[in-house]
């Protein structure tokens, strides 16, 4: 068994690490990475979600040839892409994953409200929003060194989920599971759109905590996890 995760926007395969120490040692965990950070720093930043998701969706089809039951989680940006990679399985006649866990994100359809375009924004009220969604820390955001190295990929992340235009299909045949922060400023009505997604059962849950609630509900999201497997650690 098989779990995928896929780091927020800014983050790397590094990000939800510890989540390792959360599920059954039967599930092999494989942390996923869109180029121009982590180990890929080098290669070029990508801009587009499409062009993401299918970066993603090779690293995937890599690793299910073997037939194994998998699931997918991602968080913020990596919500939006284990959904499209979904779709490019769907789409390959690939074997799909048994559950799809989407975490602090909207549904597609709905996702891009245009309320606030982060990646047009000045550098000082890029710093300020990012602020105000937490998750980095404040010396990060003080630190010139720091911020210089991390806003291109930052504004490469923003621009690609900002500019994402959504197209309608078929709902997925696969259960959705979403997780959100209480206070991240989504609608319990926004997560259920989710429903639109999937012809399977949608299942929700909500924890405290900002759009970053995520790193401190690892162990939550690791026993959540379990479940869908069959294990429960003791």
């Amino acid at each position: 068994m098989k779990l995928f995760c896929l780091h927020y926007g800014g983050g790397n395969h590094f990000s939800l690490a510890k989540l390792s120490q959360y599920v059954h040692p039967s599930i092999e965990v494989i942390f996923l990475e869109v180029p121009g950070r982590g180990k890929r720093l080098n290669e070029p930043l990508l801009t587009d979600l499409n062009c993401m998701a299918s970066d993603i969706f090779k690293q995937v089809q890599h690793h299910i040839k073997d037939g194994k039951d998998y699931v997918l989680f991602g968080h913020s940006l990596g919500g939006m892409l284990i959904f499209l990679v979904a779709r490019l399985l769907r789409e390959n006649k690939l074997n799909m994953p048994i559950q799809l866990i989407p975490s602090g994100v909207k549904a597609p359809e709905f996702n891009n409200d245009g309320k606030l375009i982060f990646h047009q924004l000045s550098k000082n009220d890029f710093k300020k929003e990012l602020f105000k969604l937490g998750g980095i820390p404040k010396e990060v955001l003080e630190n010139k060194e720091l911020l210089d190295f991390f806003l291109p990929i930052l504004i490469a992340d923003f621009t690609a989920i900002e500019t994402y235009k959504y197209t309608k299909s078929e709902p997925l045949s696969i259960p959705i599971t979403v997780l959100s922060g209480l206070d991240e400023g989504i609608s319990r009505n926004d997560l259920e759109k989710w429903n639109r997604e999937t012809t399977e059962s949608l299942k929700i849950y909500q924890f405290k905590g900002d759009h970053f609630f995520v790193l401190n509900e690892l162990g939550k999201i690791g026993n959540l996890i379990n479940r869908i497997f069959d294990f429960r650690l003791v």
